[in-house]
């Protein structure tokens, strides 16, 4: 079936899609950050890296500047990375 331009228009935008890309280095890295997972819920994927591997984390965490200083806090700067998928972006 196929749709008119009008029905096109009407539909809302895709999402951006993102994720936190978080690296720990020890345990009790990842006891914080379930404490700032439950803090902040909110829709951004989270991908954490740990010993070599990567592995989704079930919830999300908002987006936040809060996030953001909570996760430098707990990981540092260097540990922590914003992705937004190249795909996701808004065509005006």
């Amino acid at each position: 079936m196929r749709r008119d331009d009008d029905e096109l228009e009407s539909l809302p935008p895709a999402p951006m899609v993102s994720a936190w890309h978080i690296t720990v280095t020890r345990r009790n890295q990842i006891d914080a950050l379930a404490v700032v997972l439950k803090q902040y819920p909110g829709d951004m994927t989270v991908i954490l890296h740990a010993d070599g591997m990567m592995r989704r984390i079930g919830c999300g965490i908002a987006s936040s500047r809060a996030v953001r200083e909570a996760l430098v806090a707990l990981v540092g700067s260097g540990n922590i990375r914003e992705e937004r998928e190249p795909w996701a972006v808004r065509i005006p």
